[in-house]
Order: C-alpha cells, then structure tokens, then sequence
C-alpha cells in the first residue's frame, strides 16, 4: 500500500469474495499461526527463521547403481619369488599374457536422514585357455573375484572446504569374499570379512577416503581361521580442464597383524591401485584406458610379488532411482 500512495498509474485491484487471499496475507496469517503455536517468543523465531531456509522435507531415496559393466583387453606381467604362486590370490598365480576379461559393479543404495546403505555385488574375471595340438588342454585365470558386500554410513557433518563439499561420519561394512571357480590344486576361496571406521564421501574430488580396522574368517583352509588388518582407501575422480576426459584412481591397503597360526599362504601387506582416463564413446559407453597394480608381502615367505596390468576397456554405467 505505501509502495501505490501517490501513484495514480497503478490501478490496485479490489478483492472480491471467493479470490485466493493476496500474498501478503498468505504471509501474515502464516506468522501469527506460527506465533499461536510457539511457547515462548524465542521458540516462534526459530520457527520463523526455519520457513525463511525454505529447506526441503528430508525423504527417503532409494537408487540402483550399476556403477560399472565392463570388457577389457589387458595385457598382464607379474614378477616375484616362485613361492608366490602358491598364495590363493590369483592376481599373484597369473602368468604374463594378453587377454580379454569382464568385470561388474552393480549396487543398491538407500539414504534414509543421516544414513546410508551401499548393498551390491562386485565381480571381475579373465580366463585364459590354451589347446596345444596333442597336448593337455592349460587354462589359467588372470582375475577370479566374487565379493557380495554391504556397508552403512551415517553422515555425521557435512562442510565446504578447498576441496569442495564433503561429508565425514563413521561407517560398518560386511561382505563375503570368493571366487567363481577354484584353480587346481589350490583350494576355493572362502573369507567372510566385517570392518569399522571413518569415512570422508560424497566428494566432488574426494569421492572416498577412509581407514579403518578389519576382521576376517577365511575358510579357504581348514581348520578356518581369524585375521586382522589396519586397512586405508581411497577413490578421487575429475574432469581434466580443457579437454573432455576425466580422471579416476582409487586405492586400497591391508596391513595384516602377525599370528602364531601364520603360514606361508598369509599374507603381511597388500596394496591395489587402480588409474583410469576415460572418456564418452556413445551415450552412457565410456572407452578407458587403465592402469592396474597390485602388491603383496607374505608373512613366512621373503621378497614381495607384484602385478602390473595395462590395457582398455569398453565400460557402461547406469543410475536407475526407484524411489525419491
């Protein structure tokens, strides 16, 4: 009203009955319902203040993540002490070779308020088959990994850095370790494994960065046995500037505590690291070119073992949300 006083070229419309209420009416009648409700003055500003934020209500969602669905052609040399072969870890029995293998990512995830829940099965697999004329048929596996794993993140802060946003809380993680097919002579690998600790997530930079520690009960061997480790991770991911690629590497270690039950097929310390450049082939079909190491020290045996593969991939992905 005092923004049309003295204004004759604005024409103020009169309210007739049955016209929905002006906004400013709308406002008011919303402040003294809002005043009527509080017990105290203090109480009334604060609900004030959180209609101002205009935050919207916290829902449930709920989204499947085939987060990757890949076939690579790789080129694999792995060098180390002969005794290594014998440790049921297949990226450390591999022999030096070209191939072509398959790996997939496919999760669920739930973020309900402050948690969230990852619940998926990862698998990767190469195979390689030799049918000399007149001589028994060699097949070796480069990759054998079956895990079913599911972890639950509690979104303690969130704060805006350098970095950009983040999230920091503590999280829990179970998952089932194993493979698709034993290698003879070595047995089936059986490992349940629970972990605990902190977390940094949800990144733009810093997708994941975390430590914590783990147990595990492998079953690989009779009689089954406990195994404890520090372990420490990572996972960054980001567009190179002035191009149309984009960066991704991630990264875990595993330091094994000692045991009086050790044997020459435990492991002390194992690091993976994984760097890829990728970039939009057709749609949703990335083509990336990888980098692959990985690492390993036996408790009873000397020297390390390592692994280095190279080559590319044809890689898909796909966010499907269920429920927002």
């Amino acid at each position: 009203a005092s923004l049309t006083a003295g204004k004759p070229f604005i024409k103020v419309l009169k309210k007739r009955r049955g016209d929905p209420a002006a906004l400013h009416e709308t406002v008011l009648n919303a402040l003294k319902e809002l005043k009527e409700k509080a017990p105290s003055r203090q109480a009334w500003e604060a609900g004030v203040w959180e209609q101002v934020q205009n935050l919207p209500v916290p829902r449930p969602v709920w989204r499947i993540n085939l987060r990757s669905l890949s076939l690579q052609m790789v080129n694999t040399g792995v060098s180390g002490p002969a005794a290594y072969g014998q440790i049921n870890e297949s990226l450390l029995s591999a022999v030096d070779q070209t191939r072509i293998q398959g790996s997939g990512r496919l999760f669920s995830e739930y973020y309900s308020g402050k948690f969230r829940l990852d619940t998926g099965v990862s698998a990767d697999y190469g195979k390689t088959v030799l049918r000399p004329r007149g001589q028994p048929r060699l097949t070796t596996e480069s990759v054998d990994q079956l895990v079913y794993e599911t972890e639950l993140l509690y979104r303690m802060r969130s704060f805006n850095g350098k970095l950009g946003p983040l999230v920091i809380g503590p999280y829990a993680s179970a998952a089932y370790d194993t493979e698709f097919s034993r290698a003879d002579p070595l047995p089936l690998r059986k490992v349940l494994r629970g972990g605990a600790g902190m977390k940094l997530f949800e990144g733009a930079v810093i997708q994941e960065l975390y430590a914590g520690l783990i147990a595990e009960q492998s079953y690989t061997y009779r009689p089954a046995r406990n195994m404890f480790a520090a372990e420490a991770g990572f996972r960054l991911g980001a567009p190179l500037p002035g191009t149309a690629l984009m960066l991704s590497a991630d990264g875990t270690y595993r330091n094994f505590a000692a045991s009086r039950f050790d044997t020459i097929y435990d492991l002390k310390q194992r690091l993976e690291l994984n760097l890829k450049l990728s970039t939009r082939l057709y749609g949703d079909i990335m083509l990336s070119p990888f980098v692959k190491y990985f690492m390993a020290t036996g408790k009873k045996l000397p020297g390390s073992a390592s692994n280095l593969t190279t080559g590319f991939s044809l890689e898909y992905s796909k966010l499907f949300k269920i429920k927002k």
